[in-house]
């Protein structure tokens, strides 16, 4: 019995991501737990004019939200994340995940992170020019606990752009389809999964002049046909001469 197209598929290994861009996609996990409505409720100058708005209750509902997010951060299967976000803190010698105590300072944390992440993907993929970052707020913040030194918060940008330097810009993408954050594990991916990219491919395919550019008789399809016509011919002809000299030995 030959197998399905469909058994075939599943089968089919995903695509690993290359060794340095593992670092920066579980750093992107935890970005992606923040939704925009989630970011301009509760972080920066939005969240003074949402106390401005709701005032003491604010503070009730900061509260709930941010013990609510260090949950979803330090569940199991976010460990991995959690400890490469502690790890480029230079806090994971002396503190697991499960001591993350402080829920303000993690998500101001990764807020930064997300905001940064986002403003690099979608800047130097439509620019080359020089990207200006917003600048972390608070920039250090040290505690005492038990008579000891403890850092609470180390300024994003001190150890994620290390991380950045050198990456292909257009690894670094938001998805078309769904709006978030991702790694591309192909220079060429459209969104960030499968189901992304395929909703994306349709919307593409669909689209009058991605079609018409894309016709077999159309001018675009005929240049490229006669360029590779003319390869073959260069090829041929500078394989000609060893040709020649191979019949005469």
């Amino acid at each position: 019995m030959q197998p399905t197209k469909t058994l075939l598929r599943a089968k089919r290994r995903p695509r690993q991501l290359p060794q340095e861009l593992r670092s920066l996609a579980a750093l992107v996990e935890l970005a992606n737990l923040i939704s925009q409505a989630e970011f301009e409720r509760f972080y920066g100058a939005y969240l003074r004019l949402f106390e401005q708005e709701y005032g003491s209750r604010s503070t009730r509902q900061q509260m709930s939200f941010m013990k609510k997010f260090s949950a979803r951060c330090r569940a199991p299967e976010r460990r991995g994340a959690m400890t490469t976000l502690l790890n480029y803190i230079g806090l994971a010698t002396y503190r697991s995940p499960d001591e993350v105590k402080n829920p303000v300072t993690l998500f101001e944390t990764i807020a930064t992170l997300r905001s940064i992440l986002r403003t690099v993907a979608v800047e130097l993929n439509l620019q080359p020019n020089p990207v200006q970052l917003l600048s972390d707020t608070p920039p250090v913040l040290l505690g005492s606990v038990d008579g000891r030194i403890q850092v609470a918060a180390v300024p994003v940008a001190y150890w994620i752009l290390p991380m950045l330097d050198g990456i292909e810009a257009r690894r670094l993408g938001i998805c078309d389809a769904c709006q978030r954050l991702y790694v591309a594990r192909r220079r060429d991916q459209l969104g960030c999964s499968r189901k992304c990219g395929d909703t994306l491919y349709m919307r593409r395919y669909r689209n009058p002049e991605y079609r018409n550019r894309n016709r077999p008789d159309s001018s675009r399809q005929i240049r490229k046909a006669n360029q590779e016509f003319k390869r073959s011919i260069a090829a041929r002809r500078a394989a000609a001469p060893r040709r020649r000299i191979l019949e005469h030995r």
